[in-house]
């Protein structure tokens, strides 16, 4: 076995890791990274990889730790436990998992020593809560089967409760975009007109840019790719166009959902870099490839030395759906500390699926959103579909994950988590800031539920547990306010396993059920009896518009003080 923690750097990372990496063997000595990894390799996969191939468990590492480089973030002040599963394969002059061997075994294995153990070996890492799966099956793209390494994951996750980050995957065939003849056409049009004929083209060619599996299991948070960075010095060159250059939009190459039986994926998009296109042009159109970044686009973080002589300051920039999923393990690990820091104790038992709740909890469409709905055509009767298909894009959105991390005046965001079973219920009253009532200021109530479930296989319906978010008194909230349209429909959000929605409001309304926002999560079984107690966690959001001048976070946090006092299992932030 090769388990090295090295580096003595006073800057040097402390306290147990939350956050797992497993993909290739990361350069763990690179000054970026060098006492910042708990790199466990017992099946030595670092001594079949050379130095200079060990390019995506560096990347994945240096952005899990740093966040894009060109931002220069803060690292992040716990560990990174790192556990290769990939190794060099010189046949195909890539990394990948073992080829003697299943992926979803190698990820078992990975997985079963660092929470559970292996023999009369303890877990080499109890204190793991999120996962990093920046991996997915190239000859397995989801096609309406929910796929074995999916079920795995979803097994993984609900016995271990723990969290996967997946990404959603990168197809980069080539797309014809049919409404420009020639490259000359192409070229010479507006950036609107070529941003118009690439959603058209995505939009067609959907059904053959699918999730790459295990993206589509339901316990797992699938992540896609936004066009962002934080690189904006050198323009495109005359060979390259931005597709998107007033960005809001998922990347071109990024995975597209629906998931199984119609879920909301992928869950989320989070930033992959911009990805910049090439055209050339065949059977009468213009088609395009998509540029994996470097000197024009791009995220920067670490990278080995391809030219082996051993220098360990490379740094490159590369996009892509593994890049978001990186950054979004690295604000799952933020708010965890900022959690800890803030003085909640949140038990193992339940962090992962309360850090699910609140990866999702600052998402929305946005802007995306009314751009794809303008786009796809009118919807008329079959409203329902419409909007599911921009849900095949944009899942909830792009998180704002300071919203979770940060206090505002105008707004008070409160989670609660436990354990529910099979026909039962569990009812939350939350108090309303009295500023509200009667006022004519507009009011967005944010409310996201998360759990795990288990899964029943060789059932049809495969979800054991079903939860509801529902409210348990007056049905407008006591806000006056409603279901916002540019979102996923209610129906598709009982489908998986989040249920995220916004509403909002602005009329004069004087306060119901006592003043307070009247809850329950209802529980029931879908596939066969339900024996397990289900994890959920969920979390609210109460505002007003900035400027406003209601003291929400104030008003809310000084009527909840006394109930957590009361009762540990509840907490406002």
């Amino acid at each position: 076995m090769a388990k090295s923690r090295g580096g003595s750097d006073a800057t040097v990372p402390t306290g147990d890791p939350i956050a797992a990496l497993l993909d290739g063997v990361p350069l763990a000595n690179h000054y970026r990274l060098a006492g910042r990894l708990i790199l466990d390799d017992p099946e030595d996969f670092g001594a079949r990889t050379p130095v200079a191939k060990r390019s995506h468990g560096t990347s994945m590492a240096s952005l899990i730790v740093h966040g894009d480089l060109q931002a220069a973030e803060e690292p992040l002040g716990r560990p990174l436990y790192v556990r290769p599963v990939m190794l060099f394969d010189a046949a195909s002059n890539a990394e990948t998992t073992p080829p003697d061997r299943l992926p979803l075994y190698v990820v078992y294995l990975a997985v079963r020593r660092l929470l559970e153990g292996e023999g009369a070996e303890p877990a080499s890492a109890p204190s793991i809560v999120v996962i990093n799966l920046s991996l997915g099956d190239l000859n397995r793209p989801f096609s309406g089967r929910i796929s074995p390494w999916a079920r795995l994951m979803d097994w993984l996750s609900f016995r271990y409760r723990v969290l996967f980050l997946i990404s959603a995957g990168n197809v980069r065939s080539w797309l014809p975009i049919r409404e420009f003849k020639t490259t000359a056409d192409w070229s010479s049009a507006s950036s609107e007109a070529r941003e118009a004929a690439i959603i058209n083209a995505l939009n067609s060619e959907k059904a053959a840019r699918t999730l790459l599996s295990p993206a589509e299991g339901l316990n797992a948070i699938a992540v896609g790719a936004w066009h962002a960075d934080e690189f904006t010095v050198a323009s495109d060159p005359f060979y390259l166009k931005d597709p998107f250059p007033n960005g809001g939009l998922p990347n071109v190459s990024s995975g597209i959902g629906l998931g199984f039986r119609q879920t909301v994926k992928p869950d989320l998009l989070f930033d992959g870099g911009r990805e910049l296109v090439r055209a050339s042009e065949d059977e009468g159109h213009v088609w395009l490839a998509v540029d994996g970044g470097g000197a024009y686009a791009g995220q920067m973080s670490a990278a080995p030395d391809s030219g082996a002589t051993g220098r360990l300051d490379y740094q490159r920039r590369t996009v892509g759906t593994s890049n978001a999923t990186a950054l979004l393990t690295r604000s799952a690990a933020r708010i965890y500390d900022s959690l800890v820091e803030a003085g909640y104790d949140i038990p193992r038992s339940h962090a992962a699926v309360l850090l699910k709740a609140l990866l999702v909890h600052g998402a929305a469409w946005g802007d995306a959103g009314d751009k794809l709905d303008g786009a796809f055509g009118p919807a008329g009767r079959d409203w329902q579909r419409h909007r599911d298909n921009i849900s095949r894009f944009l899942g909830y959105g792009r998180p704002d994950i300071e919203r979770v991390l940060d206090c505002a005046a105008e707004r008070a965001t409160l989670f609660t988590y436990g354990d529910i079973q099979q026909d039962t219920q569990d009812e939350f009253d939350i108090p309303l800031p009295p500023s509200i009532e009667g006022s004519t200021e507009l009011r967005r109530l944010t409310m996201t539920l998360a759990w795990l479930t288990p899964v029943n296989a060789r059932h049809q319906q495969y979800r054991s547990a079903t939860l509801e978010l529902l409210p348990a008194g007056d049905k407008a909230y006591s806000l006056a306010v409603e279901r916002l349209s540019g979102q996923p429909t209610h129906f598709a959000v009982n489908r998986g396993t989040l249920s995220h929605g916004i509403f909002e409001g602005d009329s004069a309304i004087a306060f119901l059920d006592g003043g307070m926002l009247k809850l329950r999560v209802a529980c029931r079984a879908q596939a066969g009896a339900l024996d397990d107690r289900v994890p959920f966690a969920v979390a609210i959001s109460i505002e007003t518009g900035v400027g406003s001048g209601i003291a929400v976070y104030d008003e809310v946090r000084a009527a909840v003080q006394p109930a957590v006092r009361a009762a540990a299992g509840a907490a406002g932030a």
